[in-house]
């Protein structure tokens, strides 16, 4: 066998090893958490599928539907300010990297900046 292919593999195999042993450590710092993006953006509706098999839709400005096998709420959560809805026009919010809630920030009704966070807890089958 070719001396220079024996030093090549070798030095793959020590780099997959290498390799393998950091990813196996970056994984045990951070907890898993199913569908989170730390601190990045989603695009609305997010939807998130919890362990009953109900759909858990989120709209703009923090309001919900579910959908599914057995759904409790058609919608809800509907944030209201003097009477009237806040206008959000963007499709956008993020994943809080600690909590994984997703965030809503600088919504404005009536003179009010208002902040939003919504946690989708797919074990125990709620939104809050």
């Amino acid at each position: 066998m070719n001396p220079t292919r024996v030093r090549t593999f070798a030095l793959f195999l020590v780099m997959a090893v290498l390799i393998t042993a950091a990813n196996g450590e970056l994984l045990q710092r951070r907890p898993f958490r199913p569908g989170v993006n730390p601190g990045g953006g989603v695009t609305l509706p997010y939807m998130v599928a919890d362990a009953s098999g109900n759909q858990w839709r989120i709209y703009q400005g923090g309001w919900m539907q579910q959908a599914g096998n057995m759904p409790l709420y058609s919608q809800g959560a509907m944030l209201t300010v003097n009477g009237n809805q806040p206008n959000m026009n963007n499709n956008m919010a993020r994943l809080d990297a600690e909590t994984g809630e997703v965030v809503f920030e600088n919504i404005q009704a009536q003179g009010l900046t208002i902040t939003r966070r919504v946690l989708v807890d797919r074990e125990a089958n709620l939104v809050r």
